[in-house]
This record gives structure tokens, C-alpha cells and sequence, in this order.
């Protein structure tokens, strides 16, 4: 926290705000809770967050005391306040009010805290005078609280009204206060407030209701039509903006926000304390009474409220304090004041309390607390004059101050007052019994001063004397205020009145209005004169700019050094300047764009231009650039520009350059073309005018571009022109545009149609041959690759067959395809081909050049199919023997024809012995055969028979067996085939079957041997038999085990003996693989003696003892165990088990 000074006269309170931004270094919330330690020459408290300070009486000098601030997690700090306490002066001085200005938007309610910024010289309490508000015009301004609360106008404008204030002492002042209304006026956000709760207000409550709007403004409008809004848990808002606070345990910081009627908000703090933060307080309304030189014991028990549950006491007795007397502490809980025997006042005790065990317990809540006391005289003593009471009354006016506030009686009795006239045109009087009230004579020069004597009694002692001090001033009230006045639009040379006391306020507006005494120009060139309620400003005719007119008014008093001065401000504007040279923009038919730049415009607006010719025409434009329309076109123009504001019209620019309007042509129509070899011939029509110049040239474009680059042919005169260098296939248009006297071309025609420019193809390169036929007629397909179309698309092929040397047949093929398939006699000498292409070249520039002539081929014809086709079994694996009749050849010779077959896996060559091999036993096949003609390397099959279906097969193989042996068991399979033929099968032995296949177990002792055999018979041939044989597994030897069973302690009722540990438990039998179905007995052994009686035979849950049909047995026995480390076996009539040690 920081050190804070403060000064205060004696007996006075002065109010110290406490700094708390930035103070945290956390950033935590800070408020003010309490004095650390107490001042020793007055009295300080904690009143809404700030520290209130009441010097003693008679104090001077120095005081200093320490305050306390707490954060939001519970940290505390304290800081020191310093205080200079001085001595009144004799007389009282009056306060002194500033002057405010506020900017509203009309129509408003507006709360104007004029005090803010008014003082006293004294520090005596200064507030409103209720009535005392005058020249409101149309604010219906009032006085409510410490507040001025007022209503702006509808109009726009300065208001200005008078406002009075008076000290504790009734001396006054007047103030002004200006409102400006604007409808632009900007709008201000609230101004919202911290508030603090003093601890004392949550004393046995539950909640606290905190009226936040106290302390908060709207520097626009009203704090009174702010809306509050809160989103804490614990909070709710009332209907007038209060918010209610439950309270918690813990501290609590409550952030709320106001809301002005714009939108606009502000957000602030409400601090609470918490239940478990009450420090020690005192009860509401304690004050003291106590005779001056007379003890006073004060029971702390009595006065000081803390925490339910726990009691007050001091803490330390140095920290006790007290002023006008001496203080001696008699217990933790007592403290007897004796104030000086010559004083009587207000004094104070103050001291440091806890209700914690003592000063060192760490959970106790500390305070300083002073006890306000009041002294009293031990008898009747006379009232005193304290100050001297001052008035200031104008010539012909009365003025009164209450003496009542300069005098003091120690007992309270009654006071009377009484004055003596001073005479020389001032009188006095006494109303109402205190009121001591002057009147001066208009004949009373202003700056008398007069002393008039003055008592006051109580009626218990004589009266006691004092003075008064009456001067005699020119007038009491505030001087007239002389608003400035603004013309944004005077003329140069030209008069302009401005009723410069409409906006001006007056004084005295129920006695006389204003008076206009004088009028001088102060700035810039003109005159000025006073014409009634008017000032005459003229501008001189040369001069533009700002001038500024000093005027003065007298108000009813006629006073001179009452006269105050406002001024005139003209804005004084002039005619343009003349444009600079216009610029010529653009040329069209009948129009020309003209621009300029703007001139200067001396002040005042520039409205429009006007353009004028050499030849009469005229137009206004608005703007810097203007379209001239309605010309004549192939006439030459000039044109000059003047601008024009409120002023009038300036002088006109120097003439542009020549502009000459002409129109373009209209886009011409498209072209015809017609292809050449890489070029084309373009031709178009010139349009004729009558409203323009003619068409001189012509411009051709092309697209796309030729292989030369250049698209365009410029300038060309008549009407036809062949475009070389063109590129043979590609589609060319063609447009065109055309050129007059007009600075424009005229806009690109149409493209005409495409046209591609062609030459003749060029000879297709060697075309192939390739026999076909259908059934027994010869044909030639002929093939060729297309040649290079030069540009033009082949429309047809022909193609010659050529035999001996002779054309023997010529086709016409169409221009899509490369290929023919053409019919031919069978003959042995061979057939040749040659093609030439067509296109629309070959059609205007003659036939294109043949191709070379083919390779000779051989045409002929399918042999015919074979006859009487057999197939027939040979006995050998996968065989068939084929038998069949030779083909008819079909004009082939018998050694060109060979014959293929087909098993179902594609054709194969059959051999010279007709036999077929690699087939599958016993699958049935119908083989085909065909038979295949061979000339120059050609192969032609012809049509295929097909045999009987017929099935291949073998010798039949020996049946598969197989057998193997297992526990008491023995597995067993077999398979056979007949490898193409059927057959049957039977099983003997171990088994019997017919089935071709099978496998099994068989369930046997152990050590037995078994057999199979089997036989397959085919339906010719041999039969062929397999046996096989094997043995099951021998028999395993028997296992007997011991083990510890289930927990048994004896005596138990049944079985003898006694065994108490806790490892006694039954000794458990497992036997496997014993002789089957067999009854035995048990003996049991531990620690090398026997168990119990022995030869039991039954076991532990009294079943008789005897294997399963596998030799299998276990369960408990009657023996008993309970030596851990020991050996235990069980020994029976069919085998002995192992020896484990005990557990």
C-alpha cells in the first residue's frame, strides 16, 4: 500500500481516497478493512471504502496512522496515512464554483454532478442551494440531492443557466453550467463504481441489500435509468437496481454492470465480506457521554460486537489511544477514559481488539476501533463566536447568513442573536432568530466595507460580543456569458447579421436584456458595426478566408466591469478560380469527352461547370469530366470550361486542343472464302455511309494463326486478296474490320465460314494380300495404311487385282476404311493389289498417284470333311485308334492337305498311324477330325467329323491296405481302382465289404493281432488281392500314489486316536491302470509306524474298496496324519504307492 497524505483544518473531517490499482502484485482484487493503528489527534473509520478523518478540536500539526487492505485469497498489508491538521482562519471564506459543460443529444435526461469540481477555501462542507437555480431556458433544470437533474431540448444548441452553493456557514456562490445539444453528439458510456460492504452491515443477517447506483453516473444521461444486471450465484437485482446479497462463508468480489439507455455499459466491483471474516465491530450508535476531568470505564463486552461464540478483548495496551485526554487500561475487556478538565467537545478512544484467545492467536480477527465521546462541561458555560461571519450585498440588494453556524454552546442551550445597525445607507437585521440579514442603498459605493456588531447568549450568562464584516459589492450575481456564433457561408463584399445575443445568456433576464456596446473586426479584412440586438459583418470584396468579429455586452446593471466579450467566426467564400486547359478524352459520332482539373474553389462548394464552344455550343456538367453530345460530326471544335459555387461564376479556362467527332463504321459482314493449296482466296463487300466518312481500308484476321505468325492483313484496299503460306487441314476464318477518317476503327465483323486448304493425297504405300474363303469360293483381303491426305479428308480408295500382268478387277472402296475383302477364281498363278486415294483436291486438280503393286498370292478353297470316322480302344492306358477316309481336295493338291484332331483340348496334328494318346482311363471322348489345306505357307482347315464316343483303359492295379495298432485298438483303410474299366470288390477277415473303399477301428485288448484282406475282379482280366495285419499295444503297469486329502482332526467319534495339529488331514489313494473290477484292502504308514488299525476295506466316506472296469480308484482313506516333515505310503493287497513327506 501506498503512504497518502491529507490535510484538514481543526475539528474538521476531510475525506481520504485510498489508492488500490496496481498495489497487488498478483493482480488480486484490494480493498480497505479496517485502521492498523490508531491517529493520536483525531479520530479515522472506514466509511464506503475510503478512510474518513476527524481531527480533534484543538489538533495542529502532524497525525499519522496506518490503514489495512485485504486481497482476495486473505493476504493482508498495511500503509501509512499522514495528516497536516492547521488552524481555521477568523473568518469564513466562501466557497468558490467552477464552471461545467456538458455535450448531450437532444431530448435527454441528464443528472450533472456540478459539485465535482467546486471547492471551499476553508474545507467547510459545500452543497446545492435548493432554488437557487436560474435562466434554466427550456432545461427545467432542479436541484435533487447533490445533483442538478435536467432535460436537454429538441433543438440544437448552447444552453447556459446559473447554479448557487453555500458552505456549512452559509456563505455562497454562483456557477454556470453549458449544455451543448447536439443530435451527433458522441455517446459516453456510465461510469460504475466499486462499492464495499462495512462489516458491520452483515451483523445477524443472512443478506445485505447494496445500493450500487449511489456512486454511479451517466455522463449523458441519468444514473437513476441505468438497468443493473449480475450473474453471480448469490445475487439478485430489485426493481430500483439494488442488488441483494446472500452471504457465504468466504469473501465475496461481485461483478455487476450498468447499462445506459444507448447500449453503451460499464462493469464494477460490490466487495462483501464473509461470515467467517467478521472482525471485531462496533455496535451501531455507541456514543459516550462524560463530564470534562471525569473517569469513564468502557466495558469492551458492552460495545463491541465479534463472531458468535467468542468475546472481545485488547490486544495490546500500547496500541490504545485517546484524544482531549489520557486513557488507562484496566483489564483485557476495560478501559477508563479521563478527558482533560478544560475541554468539552468531541473527543475519541481508539484501540486494537481481538476475539481470539490473546494477540497471538493465530485464528482471532483484529480490529482498531475508536469510540466517539462526548465531553461535557461540569457546569454551564457561555456560548463562543467561532469565525466571523462575512456577507456581500449589491448596491440596492439584501444578502443574510445564519449566525447560528459561527457559534457553539457547550450545554446546547438556546442561542439568541442580536446586531447593531452600522448606518450610512446599510441596515441590518435578526429573522427568525439566528438570520442575520443586510440591505445596502442603491447610493452605497460598491467596495464599502462596514464591521457590524453582533452577540449571542444563552440566557445563563452575559451576552458575548463579535463582529460581522458587510462589503458592499456591484452585484452577487454571475457575469452574462457570451456564446461564440459561427456563419460557415459569408460572401466576399457582401453583409451578413448575426443576432449574436440569442445564444448569450443573461444575468438579470427578469430586469433588462442584454445591451450590444461594441463591434471590431480582430482577424482578416472587412467591417464590423452594432445594429440593435445585431452584428453587420462585411467581408471585403477581395478577401477570402476566416474573420473573426470581437463583440462585447453590457447587462442591466450598465456596469463596465460587468461587460464581457464573445466573438463572430465567418467563414468568407469566393468565386472559382478559372479551370486549367481542358483535356480532350475522347472522340465519337456526335460527342466528344472532355475532363479538367477542378480549380480552386475559394472557399465555398463548386456546384457545377459549364462548357462552351467556339461556335455557340454549351452544356453544364456536374463533374470533372463531361460528355458533349448533340455535335456535328467532320466540324472542328474548341471548348472552354468556367466553374460555378454559391459565390457565382469564375472565369472561364483557356480553349482545349481540336476535336473533331466522326463515327466509326459498323462491323462489316463476313467474308467468303475458297481453298487453294496452302492458301485461300478471302472476299467481302464495302459498306457505303451517308452519315459518315467512307471506308478507306480494310483489316483481315485469321484464326487460327498460319505458321508464320502473322494474323492479320492490314490497310488493304479493293476487295479480294489470296492469304498464302497457309497450312494444308487446318479450318481457317476469316474477318474483317474497316477503317474511315474516324479515329476508330470500326468494330470486327463476323467470322466467316471455315474453309481448309487441300492438295491432292499423296500414293498409299505397298498394300499386303491375304487369302480367305467362304465355303468353296476364293477371296483376296487386300490391306493398306492411309496415306498423307494433304489436308482434305479421302472420300474413296480404288483398288485394282492384277493377274499375269493384266487388271483382272478394280473396286471402289469408301474413304474410312484401308482394307477390302474382293472375290477371286481359285487358280495357281498368284494375285496382285495396287490403291490410289480421292479427296476433294483430286476433284478440282485431277487423280492422285497409285501405290506399288502387292505380293502375288495363290487363291484356293476348304478341303472338304473325311469319312467313316471310328475310334476304337487299343487296351493300352489313355489310348484311342482313329480310322477315317481322306478328304476331297477342293483344287488342292492330295500332298498339300493334312489332318488334325480334337480330344477336347484343342486341335492337334494326327500322325500318320491315326492313333491318339494321353487320355484318361475310363473317360468317354467323341474325337473330331479335320482336315487342313497348305499352300505358300497358308493353312485352311476345313470342316471337322466326329467319331463314336469310345472310352480308353489299362491293366487294372492291386487294391490299397493299410493297418496300424493303439491302445486297445487297431486302425485300418483301403482303396481300389479299376483303371477305366468296372469291376467288383470283397473284404475278409477282421472286415467284411463290397464297398471300393473304406477305413475304421477296431475296438480290441490289449496285445491283440487282426488281418484284412482285399480283392478286385474286373470284368475281364484277372483278379489281383492285398492283406495287411497288425497288433494292439501292450498293457501298462499299474501307478498307486499318496497324497494328503481333505483337513480331518481326531477325536472325531469314529476312528481312534487323537491328532490336533492344524496340518491333520485323511491320507488320499489314487490307483491307475490296476487289475480291473478288484477288491482290495489298505493299511497306512507314518513316520515309520502304522496308522490306526489297518487292513481297512472301506475308505474314509465308508465305501468299500475296489477298482473300476479300467483298473482305475481314488478316495480318502480312514488314516489320519499330522506330523509335518514326516514320511507317509499306504500299502494295499494289489500294490504299494510312493513316499511323500507331510505338510
Amino acid at each position: 500500500p501506498r503512504e497518502i497524505e491529507a490535510r484538514v483544518l481543526s475539528g474538521a473531517t476531510v475525506r481520504v481516497d485510498v489508492p488500490l490499482d496496481g498495489i497487488d502484485p498478483d493482480g488480486d482484487s484490494v480493498q480497505v478493512t479496517g485502521i492498523a493503528s490508531p491517529a493520536s489527534k483525531g479520530t479515522p473509520q472506514v466509511v464506503d471504502g475510503m478512510i474518513e478523518y476527524t481531527a480533534s478540536k484543538n489538533a495542529t500539526g502532524l497525525d499519522t496512522f496506518t490503514y489495512t487492505v485485504l486481497d482476495a485469497r486473505g493476504a493482508t498489508a498495511n500503509g501509512t496515512v499522514r495528516v497536516g491538521i492547521s488552524r481555521p482562519g477568523e473568518t469564513n471564506q466562501p466557497p468558490v464554483a467552477v464552471d461545467d459543460e456538458i455535450t448531450v443529444r437532444p431530448g435527454r435526461t441528464v443528472s450533472v454532478a456540478a459539485l465535482v469540481n467546486d471547492t471551499d477555501p476553508d474545507g467547510d462542507q459545500v452543497g446545492l442551494v435548493p432554488g437557487g437555480i436560474e435562466d434554466t431556458h427550456d432545461l427545467d433544470a432542479e436541484v435533487v440531492g447533490d445533483r442538478i437533474v435536467l432535460t436537454s431540448p429538441d433543438d440544437d444548441g448552447a444552453y447556459t443557466f446559473y447554479y448557487a452553493i453555500q458552505d456549512t456557514y452559509g456563505a455562497r456562490a454562483t456557477g454556470a453550467v453549458t449544455v451543448n445539444v447536439s443530435a451527433n453528439a458522441p455517446l459516453l458510456p456510465p461510469v460504475a463504481r466499486d462499492d464495499t460492504v462495512p462489516v458491520e452491515d452483515i451483523l445477524g443477517r443472512t443478506e445485505v441489500t447494496v445500493p450500487v447506483l449511489d456512486n454511479d453516473e451517466d455522463p449523458d444521461g441519468a444514473a437513476t435509468e441505468l438497468t443493473v444486471t449480475s450473474d453471480a450465484e448469490t445475487t439478485t437485482v430489485t426493481p430500483d437496481g439494488e442488488l441483494v446479497v446472500t452471504l457465504t462463508e468466504a469473501r465475496q468480489v461481485i461483478t455487476y454492470t450498468v447499462t445506459d439507455m444507448d447500449g453503451l455499459t460499464a462493469k464494477a466491483f460490490v466487495k462483501v465480506p464473509g461470515l467467517t471474516d467478521q472482525a471485531p465491530t462496533l455496535r451501531p450508535g455507541t456514543v459516550l457521554e462524560v463530564l470534562a476531568g471525569e473517569s469513564l470505564p468502557i466495558d469492551l463486552t458492552e460495545h463491541v460486537l465479534v463472531v458468535e461464540g467468542r468475546s472481545p478483548r485488547l490486544t495490546t495496551e500500547d496500541k490504545v489511544t485517546a484524544t482531549e485526554g489520557s486513557r488507562e487500561v484496566t483489564s483485557v475487556t476495560e478501559i477508563v477514559y479521563t478527558p482533560d478538565a478544560d475541554f468539552t467537545g468531541q473527543a475519541a478512544v481508539s484501540f486494537e481488539v481481538t476475539d481470539g484467545s490473546g494477540p497471538e492467536d493465530p485464528d482471532g480477527n483484529t480490529s482498531v476501533l475508536t469510540i466517539p465521546i462526548t465531553v461535557l462541561p461540569p457546569e454551564n458555560l457561555a456560548p463562543e463566536l467561532v469565525g466571523t461571519p462575512t456577507l456581500d450585498v449589491a448596491a440596492g440588494e439584501e444578502a443574510t447568513v445564519d449566525l447560528a453556524r459561527f457559534a457553539t454552546d457547550a450545554d446546547g442551550d438556546a442561542l439568541t442573536f442580536q446586531a447593531t445597525p452600522p448606518g450610512g445607507g446599510l441596515s441590518v437585521s435578526i429573522e427568525g432568530g439566528t438570520t442575520l440579514r443586510a440591505q445596502a442603498t442603491a447610493e452605497v459605493p460598491k467596495g464599502t466595507v462596514v464591521q457590524v456588531p453582533i452577540t449571542v447568549t444563552d440566557g445563563e450568562h452575559p451576552p458575548v460580543e463579535g463582529t460581522a464584516t458587510l462589503t458592499v459589492v456591484a452585484s452577487t450575481r454571475p457575469l452574462a456569458r457570451a456564446n461564440d456564433d459561427a456563419v460557415p457561408d459569408a460572401h466576399q463584399g457582401k453583409e451578413t447579421r448575426v443576432p449574436v445575443l440569442a445564444n448569450d445568456s443573461n444575468p438579470f433576464p427578469d430586469v433588462a436584456p442584454l445591451t450590444l456596446v461594441d463591434a471590431v473586426v480582430e482577424t482578416g479584412q472587412g467591417s464590423a458595426s452594432v445594429t440593435g440586438d445585431q452584428v453587420a459583418a462585411t467581408p471585403r470584396d477581395d478577401f477570402i478566408g476566416v474573420m473573426v468579429v470581437r463583440y462585447r455586452v453590457q447587462d442591466a446593471t450598465k456596469d463596465p466591469d460587468r461587460e464581457v466579450e464573445g466573438r463572430i467566426q465567418l467563414t468568407v467564400l469566393g468565386k472559382p478560380d478559372a479551370p486549367p486547359t481542358p483535356r480532350v478524352e475522347e472522340v465519337r459520332s456526335k460527342t466528344v469527352v472532355l475532363s479538367w482539373d477542378p480549380p480552386n474553389n475559394n472557399g465555398a462548394d463548386i456546384t457545377g461547370y459549364t462548357v462552351r464552344s467556339q461556335n455557340g455550343y454549351e452544356k453544364a456538367c456536374g463533374t470533372t469530366t463531361c460528355t458533349l453530345d448533340g455535335l456535328t460530326n467532320n466540324v472542328e471544335y474548341t471548348f472552354t470550361v468556367f466553374a460555378t459555387n454559391a459565390v457565382g461564376d469564375g472565369p472561364a479556362s483557356p480553349p482545349s486542343a481540336v476535336a473533331r467527332p466522326d463515327e466509326k463504321p459498323d462491323p462489316p459482314a463476313a467474308p467468303t472464302l475458297e481453298f487453294g493449296d496452302q492458301s485461300l482466296i478471302v472476299t467481302w463487300t464495302n459498306k457505303t455511309y451517308t452519315d459518315r466518312s467512307p471506308i478507306q481500308t480494310v483489316d483481315l484476321e485469321i484464326s487460327p494463326a498460319p505458321p508464320g505468325g502473322a494474323t492479320q492483313k492490314t490497310a488493304l484496299a479493293g476487295t479480294s486478296v489470296t492469304w498464302d503460306g497457309l497450312q494444308n487441314g487446318v479450318a481457317y476464318k476469316v474477318r474483317v474490320r474497316a477503317n474511315n477518317l474516324a479515329p476508330d476503327p470500326s468494330e470486327w465483323g463476323e467470322y466467316s465460314a471455315a474453309e481448309t486448304p487441300a492438295g491432292k493425297p499423296a500414293a498409299p504405300g505397298k498394300p499386303s494380300a491375304q487369302r480367305t474363303s467362304i465355303g468353296d469360293t476364293s477371296q483376296m483381303k487386300v490391306s493398306w495404311s492411309a496415306p498423307n491426305d494433304n489436308g482434305a479428308p479421302i472420300t474413296t480408295y480404288t483398288v485394282e487385282a492384277v493377274r499375269g500382268g493384266s487388271v483382272v478387277s478394280t473396286t471402289s472402296v469408301a474413304g474410312g476404311s484401308t482394307s477390302a475383302t474382293i472375290g477371286v477364281p481359285a487358280d495357281t498363278t498368284g494375285y496382285s493389289f495396287r490403291v490410289r486415294a480421292h479427296n476433294k483436291a483430286t476433284d478440282k486438280f485431277g487423280d492422285a498417284d497409285f501405290s506399288p503393286a502387292s505380293d502375288p498370292v495363290r487363291a484356293f478353297a476348304k478341303p472338304g470333311a473325311v469319312s467313316n470316322l471310328t475310334a476304337d480302344a487299343t487296351g493300352t492306358n489313355g489310348q484311342i485308334k482313329l480310322s477315317f477316309g481322306a478328304a476331297s481336295g477342293n483344287g488342292v493338291r492330295s500332298d498339300e492337305i493334312s489332318y488334325q484332331y480334337d480330344a477336347g483340348g484343342g486341335w492337334q496334328n494326327l500322325g500318320s498311324n491315326k492313333t491318339v494318346g494321353g487320355l484318361t482311363n475310363g473317360k468317354s471322348y467323341s474325337i473330331k477330325v479335320r482336315a487342313v489345306a497348305g499352300v505358300d505357307g497358308a493353312r485352311e482347315p476345313g470342316p471337322a467329323a466326329t467319331a463314336n464316343a469310345e472310352s480308353p483303359y489299362g491293366p487294372i492295379p492291386a487294391p490299397q491296405v493299410s493297418m496300424s495298432g493303439g491302445d486297445r485298438s487297431i486302425k485300418y483303410q483301403w482303396s481300389t481302382s479299376g483303371n477305366g474299366r468296372d469291376y467288383t470288390v470283397s473284404v475278409r477277415g477282421a472286415v467284411q465289404s463290397s464297398a471300393k473303399s473304406g477305413s475304421g477301428t477296431l475296438s480290441v485288448g490289449y496285445d491283440v493281432t487282426r488281418e484284412i484282406c482285399v480283392k478286385v475282379t474286373p470284368t475281364e482280366g484277372a483278379a489281383k488281392e492285398t492283406c495287411k495285419s497288425a497288433t494292439s499295444d501292450k498293457k501298462p503297469e499299474p501307478v498307486f500314489t499318496v497324497s494328503k486329502g481333505s483337513n480331518h482332526k481326531l477325536p472325531d467319534g469314529r476312528w481312534p486316536g487323537t491328532c490336533q495339529h492344524s496340518s491333520c488331514a485323511e491320507l488320499y489313494l489314487t490307483i491307475k491302470d490296476g487289475p480291473a473290477n478288484t477288491s482290495f484292502r489298505v493299511t497306512c504308514y507314518g513316520g515309520g509306524s502304522q496308522i490306526g488299525s489297518g487292513n481297512y476295506s472301506y475308505d474314509a466316506q465308508n465305501r468299500a474298496l475296489r477298482t473300476d472296469g479300467n483298473g482305475n480308484y481314488s478316495g480318502g482313506q480312514q488314516c489320519v496324519w499330522g506330523q509335518p516333515g514326516s514320511s507317509v505310503r499306504i500299502s494295499t493287497t494289489i500294490g504299494n504307492t510312493n513316499t511323500m513327506t507331510w505338510y
